[in-house]
């Protein structure tokens, strides 16, 4: 008696699922997209750090503090971030991971025409996204 060929993935993974291949190569740029702008964005107050503090007056203590912000925020949300991929799926995570991307660089880069706080807010929206991003 012939068997009918055993499925190891579902139909909506298999690779010839028209859904997919239809958005693949979309789906793929914004992926490796915010997987490339992350760590960009978290990694812009360094080279600046000398005219921060010379233009906040800073010590080193608070200039490491800016510094360090984003990923401290990422080691606080890493699990209750996995969750949240876990409850709402990696489509609407990343989504929302680059819509916290571009608030904390738009708050961020005008914070820090303005002070501290403002900047190191950004640099907060910021280590959540890049957390949302880093755990996908």
């Amino acid at each position: 008696m012939p068997t009918a060929p055993l499925e190891v993935y579902p139909k909506t993974l298999c690779i010839s699922s028209p859904g997919i291949t239809k958005y693949a190569w979309v789906i793929l740029v914004v992926v490796y997209f915010a997987g490339v702008v992350a760590p960009f964005n978290q990694f812009k107050v360094p080279p600046i750090m000398p005219l921060l503090m010379a233009g906040f007056h800073l010590d080193l203590t608070q200039a490491g503090f800016m510094m360090s912000i984003m990923a401290a925020i990422g080691w606080v949300l890493a699990i209750p971030a996995s969750i949240a991929l876990q409850r709402f799926g990696p489509k609407n995570t990343i989504l929302v991971a680059l819509a916290f991307l571009a608030c904390g660089a738009l708050l961020g880069a005008g914070g820090y025409c303005r002070g501290v706080q403002p900047g190191s807010s950004g640099g907060s929206i910021i280590g959540l996204a890049g957390c949302l991003v880093e755990i996908r």
